[in-house]
């Protein structure tokens, strides 16, 4: 009797939505920036849109020539200072 009203919950549930509806809007976008957490630096940047992932991109380019630039002395190099 108990076998015949889980497959009758799962036969439901397939035919129905999703039990946990979650929903992305189209122009989403996140950002997080975590220093001294679990890993020394992390940086998870998501976006849903191209837009969004054109943005993303530029913060991740500035932020490594950045750290180029002042890591590994190239401003001095280049006379920045």
């Amino acid at each position: 009797m108990r076998n015949a009203s889980v497959l009758k919950w799962i036969k439901k549930m397939s035919d129905t939505e999703k039990p946990v509806a979650v929903s992305i809007t189209e122009n989403s976008f996140e950002l997080i920036l975590r220093i001294l957490g679990n890993e020394f630096i992390a940086i998870r940047i998501g976006s849903t849109n191209f837009s969004g992932k054109l943005i993303a991109g530029s913060i991740l380019l500035l932020f490594f020539t950045f750290m180029l630039l002042e890591v590994f002395g190239l401003s001095r190099i280049l006379g920045i200072e």
